[in-house]
């Protein structure tokens, strides 16, 4: 995951970016793109694609403000 990549989900102001890095969890997320993420004050948490979509759920459920950006394959 690029810098480029996160212009929605800046743009949605989420406090919390759940991250699915693929089946296998090869997608990395850029040190940038980490920095972009601080610098706008969203925490990040970086996931297999199945775990990511289970804490979205969970924090989701918990009224958290959140978006998620899951990478399908890998």
């Amino acid at each position: 995951m690029s810098a480029e990549d996160l212009k929605d989900i800046i743009a949605a102001k989420p406090s919390i970016l759940v991250a699915g890095c693929g089946a296998s969890a090869m997608m990395k997320v850029s040190e940038m793109a980490r920095g972009v993420l601080q610098a706008n004050n969203i925490k990040l948490e970086a996931y297999d694609t199945y775990k990511a979509v289970e804490q979205f759920n969970e924090l989701s459920a918990q009224g958290a403000n959140i978006a998620a950006a899951l990478h399908l394959t890998c």
